[in-house]
């Protein structure tokens, strides 16, 4: 059987073309100016748009499967809680539809709203929450399905600078544990060092550039990856790329 998850997508109307392999327990960053295509590709990934070309993952094809059938988890940059759940009842949500019990789905959720820092808030419901708690929230939610492979668009968006690197830090340690298959779109090169092993480079739909992280952040080649990163890379040790 074929490891890792396998894309070869194509949406016409939006003028997306996009072939890539991402390894098993792989982080993949994928970078790109407003309009590449980036959340394009998660969308397809996800089932949002049905007809977007071949998602093989450890050689099971996913195209024609609805969202709720894959073993994918999608955490957007806005929280998309339930609004009449508490916050403990929306990470234990993904739980019980797996049908684990109320108590130990409730135990479950209470553990992974402490790791996210709103332990505290578990009896709140999304109305009463902000805009960064209800992202943690949502960040639990999502580590709760233990998805297969696990799509973030920005997901820190929301969080304040105090707050973020604990999250990235969490996200970071949940990737290595679980070694799941992620991909990873920001604009923030703090995630993408943090988080990825890979980098690929989208620019109107196709993929420009694609190579290890110390080789796109480190020795950028790409226009657009050297205006993000500026001098990131050399400031965290990242090696440049070999010239060669």
């Amino acid at each position: 059987m074929v490891s890792g998850l396998t894309l070869d997508l194509a949406v016409p109307e939006r003028d997306v073309a996009v072939r890539l392999q991402i390894a098993a327990g792989e982080v993949l960053a994928l970078l790109g100016p407003n309009g590449a295509g980036k959340s394009t590709v998660l969308e397809v990934i996800a089932g949002l748009i049905p007809d977007g070309g071949s998602v093989c993952l450890a050689g099971r094809e996913l195209a024609g499967r609805p969202p709720s059938r894959r073993p994918v988890g999608l955490l957007s940059q806005q929280p998309l809680l339930f609004p009449h759940l508490s916050a403990t009842a929306n990470v234990a949500f993904p739980l019980r539809c797996r049908r684990v019990g109320r108590a130990q789905s409730r135990r479950r959720a209470g553990e992974l709203l402490g790791a996210v820092g709103v332990g505290d808030l578990g009896g709140r419901k999304p109305a009463q929450l902000s805009g960064g708690q209800a992202q943690r929230v949502a960040i639990a939610r999502a580590l709760a399905a233990e998805p297969e492979v696990l799509l973030l668009d920005e997901p820190l968006a929301a969080l304040d600078a105090a707050a973020a690197p604990a999250i990235r830090a969490l996200l970071r340690e949940v990737l290595r544990r679980r070694r799941h298959i992620a991909i990873v779109v920001s604009h923030d090169v703090a995630d993408v060092v943090a988080l990825a092993d890979r980098v690929a480079v989208l620019e109107q739909g196709r993929v420009v550039e694609q190579g290890a992280l110390a080789d796109v952040v480190g020795g950028p080649r790409n226009d657009f990856v050297g205006r993000m990163t500026g001098t990131f890379g050399a400031d965290i040790g990242i090696p440049p790329a070999d010239p060669a």
